[in-house]
């Protein structure tokens, strides 16, 4: 599981960080619990099978295949999201307007923290 290195995280203090920049300590926004969670561990590889999704308002994002997707049925494998999905989003929903497998060579992170349950990247709510 992982997400582009481009994608913009969102921290507890309402700043972004690109997720090649998080680090173990980072306070992070938890939008399952509304609170601030602790990053506790990084990992970074290969991003192989990459899917795109790029909301309804033009927000994308790219992670891994079986990287968690929060949807209004619950969460689900990106691979499995299709378009008019509606997708979870920072301040409320919003339809999946494309989904497929984007080409090309990525490298991916994904975070670990104590009771961290999800995570807003570029707007959409992740799973870890």
């Amino acid at each position: 599981m992982g997400l582009s290195a481009f994608c913009l995280i969102r921290m507890a203090d309402g700043s972004e960080k690109y997720a090649r920049d998080l680090a173990v300590g980072d306070a992070v926004f938890d939008p399952v619990s509304g609170t601030a969670a602790s990053v506790t561990a990084v990992f970074d590889g290969p991003g192989v099978g990459m899917i795109g999704i790029e909301t309804e308002h033009g927000g994308v994002i790219h992670v891994t295949g079986d990287h968690p997707i929060h949807t209004e049925a619950g969460a689900v494998r990106a691979e499995q999201v299709r378009v008019g999905d509606r997708l979870r989003v920072e301040g409320g929903v919003a339809a999946c307007g494309a989904a497929g497998a984007v080409p090309g060579d990525f490298k991916v992170h994904d975070v670990r923290g104590e009771g961290l349950g999800g995570l807003l990247a570029n707007g959409v709510m992740v799973g870890i």
